[in-house]
């Protein structure tokens, strides 16, 4: 019918759009290069934008609207059009068009802020250990990425979760992997600002949808209606 076939578009649309949003993800988090994780990056918040528009578009609503008043729909397929209905109810699709645009322009605004979070999570300081101490470090595999200045007395090692986990292994001082792994955990002044960012940029996107606060928004699919 008329009615499964839309919600076969649907449904391979978002199939699409998440594989590659997942393979995305995937090369800006572990991408060693920087070009790569920035055209990834650049891909991810493209493919979220045209998702908001999705989420944002009264034809699409109304469509979807006319396939949930359609009486042959299996439970899967009556759960699956609820589904997407209260995701452009959470987006803010009952308003008009002048907020609908503002719901789109707002959740850019938190993906660029995301994807600038986990960029500098790639930019963390090297750890920096007094050489009295640093002799304890034992990492077989990353030894030649320990760098030795007996002039200044410091050791430093780039925060580098391989070389972290191999030095919380095979290190026997317990107060040295504590330094070391507090020292690989500190979040960049700029990720502070980031998140606080983050923060009153969700909570505007909220209201604008309609919703309290962000907190309201994101627990109101989740929650028993009665």
């Amino acid at each position: 019918s008329i009615s499964v076939e839309t919600l076969e578009l649907f449904d391979e649309v978002s199939d699409k759009a998440c594989q590659v949003l997942d393979l995305a993800e995937c090369v800006k988090s572990i991408h060693p290069e920087n070009r790569w994780r920035q055209a990834a990056d650049k891909a991810f918040l493209g493919l979220l934008g045209y998702i908001d528009e999705i989420n944002t578009s009264l034809p699409c609503y109304q469509k979807l609207k006319e396939v949930e008043q359609a009486h042959k729909l299996s439970c899967e397929e009556k759960q699956m059009v609820s589904s997407l209905l209260s995701d452009m109810e959470k987006s803010g699709i009952l308003h008009n068009e002048t907020k609908r645009n503002m719901v789109v322009e707002s959740q850019g605004t938190i993906g660029l802020l995301t994807s600038q979070y986990h960029e500098y999570l790639h930019r963390t300081e090297p750890i920096t250990i007094p050489v009295s101490r640093a002799d304890a470090i034992y990492a077989p595999n990353y030894s030649s990425s320990i760098k030795w200045d007996r002039i200044s007395g410091v050791a430093s090692l780039p925060a580098d979760q391989r070389i972290v986990n191999e030095i919380m292994m095979y290190t026997r001082s317990p107060q040295l992997r504590k330094e070391v792994y507090l020292a690989s955990e500190r979040a960049s002044p700029e990720n502070i600002q980031i998140l606080e960012d983050l923060i009153v940029a969700r909570h505007k996107s909220a209201q604008v949808a309609g919703f309290e606060s962000f907190a309201h928004q994101a627990i109101s699919t989740m929650m028993a209606s009665s």
